[in-house]
């Protein structure tokens, strides 16, 4: 039950009991037999309003394996102009196809120090453009010492995918992130996406500043795949919420996160099936990324406005993507030219003259004019100081000229892998009782004019073989990369004909039960849990029971869903500070009220998403002399705790006497996103 060393002692003070009156807006189903319901006040309008609002901005993130893109759309501008952020810290040019940063973040050195040109404001996290330009740059020597290798954190998207796939890559971001650990840098692995959305968000908002500010209303969108579960999607919006409350994002650091959830695949769809598409028309999905390729097959709800169903089977996935070929454009590279040892001077070696002169040509130039059936083009670099070989007519004066056969080789087998899962998804849909009548490429990938090119004649070659017309679908030229995040944010300005407001996830209070004698509330099983005697009561209670005030698969809930409960404290006469905890937990399976976290029912199935303090300190004597008069125990307090689903926002307010017109406990609110309770899409 504790939240820190801080709270320790209040927490343990607290030792205590939730009573057993909880009164809910709504019927209950659980096994608790629950007094007459009765409505309760609302406390603060400002909640309804922001839900009812549309926000001056809309914000999409489009959080990828290898590369994250940000877009961006202010209200009452056309919907063509969705936005993309281009000059993130480190850019070195604009361009427009730059407008992805790394997913990634450096720590410096835990004991780094300036030293030189290095500065103390230059030892700090680094993290997307910034990480590859300090890895890159032959220049900042100094700099670079700052920074271990170990200490870079690539691909950590893997944290949250449970497919089997990409292992190498999962334990070695694992082994990352223990080291980091170690160090100090994190305390626990999310935090590597903290620290990474803090930093995006700070960024986004320079970027758009003066016209966003702090005053600014924000609807934040990220997107997940559709193999997301809710655990996954409730990590991540916690700390796409935490980001935002550290930088001011949208909000005050107190006041509710406006935050929205999109499965990949239907941003990807509203970006890039405009027309030509009817109901219940099945398709592939390709999305084709920079560290990953997934391929799905969906089929259409609606057209207008574009929904899709869930998946009518189960989606692949395989590590490969065009971040591979820059490392074995790499490795081909320093193979023809290591025995060019003379270039190896002035502290210049065969890497950083690699990173310097040869990786910028292949990723601003080969690798985005590469063609399939292009086989006579050759491909000059120029490498200063080259001399001419007799071994390698590759190697010229001032020039390293590669071949088709050498692009090739870096590019056939990354296509070749896609091509096989395209046409393996084909034939899965056609088992499965599906005609696909379109096959869609979608991300960075896919705007790839050799990976084009190579579909389609893959795509010719399944037409002829199955006798079913299939169409290939790209995005524009030069916008697969961003098309996720712009189609976030058009399926976030129109929410209509999303899911039904039916949770996918469990969310719960801790709860602890008396077990008074005349106490008839709870059937058998529940009171034979094991017991905890609180000896200032002279009572045993049955601890750290859970409550689900919000229940998977339960009723459609309203836009505005309440619940109330007692929630009675108790503390040591000499403790001078009161601080009341309600811990809030959530679970993909449980449903069943008054199960402790540790009873088969529950154990293994619940994770703990946050908690709510309530510092009533200063009401201390207040409380002690009302007590006193009413014949109770002085350091006991029963406060009102009221919950509010609000859209997609979880409120909690507390008041003392536990009334509806008792006193609001000063700064007794808080607010939680809940986004990954409802489906992706839920309005």
């Amino acid at each position: 039950m504790q939240r820190s060393n801080r709270k320790a002692a209040a927490t343990a003070r607290s030792q205590i009991t939730t009573s057993a009156r909880l009164v809910l807006d709504h019927e209950s189903e659980s096994e608790f037999i629950t007094e007459p319901a009765r409505k309760t006040a609302r406390f603060s309008a400002k909640p309804r309003q922001i839900a009812s609002e549309s926000p001056e901005w809309y914000i999409a993130i489009d959080f990828g394996t290898t590369y994250t893109t940000v877009a961006w759309h202010k209200r009452g501008t056309h919907t063509e102009r969705i936005y993309t952020i281009d000059n993130f810290p480190g850019e070195k040019e604009h361009h427009e196809t730059h407008r992805q940063i790394p997913t990634e973040v450096w720590y410096p050195k835990r004991n780094a120090r300036p030293f030189g040109n290095v500065k103390a404001r230059d030892i700090r996290m680094r993290f997307g453009n910034e990480v590859h330009r300090m890895a890159e740059d032959n220049g900042g020597l100094e700099l670079r010492e700052v920074y271990d290798d170990n200490d870079r954190v690539t691909m950590m998207k893997l944290l949250l995918d449970k497919t089997n796939y990409a292992q190498v890559s999962k334990e070695k971001l694992h082994e990352t992130l223990e080291s980091l650990k170690s160090k100090g840098c994190i305390e626990e692995n999310h935090d590597v996406f903290h620290h990474f959305f803090r930093e995006v968000f700070r960024a986004t908002k320079a970027r758009l500043s003066p016209d966003f500010n702090d005053d600014s209303t924000v609807e934040v969108t990220f997107c997940v795949p559709v193999c997301y579960n809710p655990a996954a999607v409730a990590i991540l919006g916690a700390q796409v919420e935490r980001a935002m409350r550290d930088v001011r994002f949208g909000t005050d650091g107190k006041s509710p996160c406006n935050i929205f959830v999109v499965h990949e695949a239907e941003a990807q769809a509203m970006h890039a099936l405009t027309n030509a598409m009817y109901e219940l028309e099945s398709f592939v999905l390709i999305d084709c990324g920079g560290g990953t390729t997934d391929v799905g097959i969906y089929r259409i709800a609606l057209t207008d406005p574009l929904r899709l169903e869930a998946e009518v089977h189960e989606a692949m996935g395989a590590m490969v993507g065009a971040g591979d070929l820059n490392n074995q454009f790499r490795t081909l590279v320093k193979g023809i030219l290591c025995k060019e040892t003379y270039l190896e001077q002035s502290g210049d070696t065969l890497d950083t003259i690699v990173a310097a002169e040869v990786i910028f040509k292949f990723e601003n130039d080969i690798k985005r004019a590469f063609r399939y059936n292009d086989t006579e083009t050759t491909y000059p670099i120029r490498i200063r100081g080259l001399k001419q070989s007799w071994r390698d007519d590759r190697i010229c004066d001032n020039y390293l000229v590669l071949t088709y056969q050498d692009i090739w080789s870096i590019f056939g087998p990354s296509v070749k892998k896609i091509g096989g899962m395209m046409a393996d998804a084909v034939l899965n849909a056609k088992k499965a009782g599906y005609i696909i009548s379109k096959i869609v490429v979608v991300g960075g990938f896919g705007d790839s004019p050799c990976l084009r090119e190579y579909f389609t004649e893959q795509k010719n070659r399944m037409v002829k073989k199955l006798g079913i017309p299939l169409k290939l679908r790209f995005s524009a030229p030069n916008t697969s990369a961003t098309g996720v995040a712009t189609g976030a944010i058009l399926r976030s300005i129109n929410k209509a004909d999303g899911p039904s407001r039916i949770p996918c996830q469990s969310i719960g209070v801790l709860h602890h039960i008396p077990c008074d004698p005349e106490n008839e509330h709870y059937t058998p099983e529940i009171l034979n849990q094991p017991k905890t005697w609180i000896y200032q009561e002279g009572l045993d209670y049955i601890m750290n029971t859970i409550r689900w005030i919000v229940k998977k698969d339960d009723n459609m809930l309203e836009s505005v869903h309440t619940v109330t409960f007692e929630s009675e404290h108790l503390f040591e006469p000499h403790q001078k500070e009161w601080v009341i905890e309600e811990q809030l937990w959530a679970s993909e399976t449980c449903t069943l009220d008054f199960y402790q976290l540790d009873h088969p029912k529950n154990s293994g199935r619940t994770m703990e998403i946050g908690a709510v303090e309530f510092d009533i300190s200063k009401m201390r004597q207040k409380i002690r002399t009302a007590n006193i008069r009413a014949d109770e125990m002085a350091d006991k307090v029963v406060i009102l705790v009221e919950m509010t689903v609000i859209d997609r926002n979880l409120e909690f307010t507390a008041r003392w006497p536990a009334t509806p017109d008792g006193q609001i406990i000063q700064g007794s609110r808080r607010f939680f996103s809940i986004a990954s309770a409802f489906t992706p899409g839920t309005q």
